[in-house]
């Protein structure tokens, strides 16, 4: 039954590799804070802002951008684990929410996740699926005493 997870699964795998690649590629790559500054230098002479305020603008989105890479790269690397794990034939409920990670639209293959999500969630919810998945997590007996 688990042969129904295989593709799901390693598309999820690759798209959380893409994704890692991505946000990395995002994190190494300089901003181009010059262009940043000239929009907002245009921006604050149309709100009439000071220097001051441009500045601080300009840092803020720079942190920002920061921060949505970094929360793309973790996003990307739990679908690549989740997909790992959907490989497998563990985790269940991980491999669900890794799916549904997939499909939310704020990292680099969000246009790709979603169909992907999609998919991989109706197959983790066959009946079969999960009857395999929760065998395959059910610990032995341990031998008696």
């Amino acid at each position: 039954m688990l042969d129904k997870v295989k593709a799901p699964a390693i598309v999820l795998i690759v798209l959380g590799a893409l994704g890692v690649l991505g946000s990395l590629a995002s994190l190494a790559l300089p901003n181009d804070p010059e262009s940043m500054r000239e929009a907002f230098e245009s921006l604050g002479e149309q709100m009439d802002w000071g220097q001051d305020q441009i500045e601080a603008w300009t840092g803020t989105l720079g942190r920002f951008d920061v921060l949505m890479n970094l929360l793309g790269l973790a996003m990307a690397l739990f679908v690549l684990f989740a997909g790992v794990q959907m490989l497998r034939g563990r985790m269940w409920g991980l491999a669900v929410a890794g799916s549904i990670v997939a499909m939310v639209p704020c990292w680099c293959c969000c246009l790709l996740g979603i169909p992907a999500g999609i998919w991989s969630l109706v197959v983790l919810n066959d009946k079969d699926v999960k009857s395999a998945f929760a065998a395959a997590d059910t610990p032995p007996n341990p031998p008696p005493l």
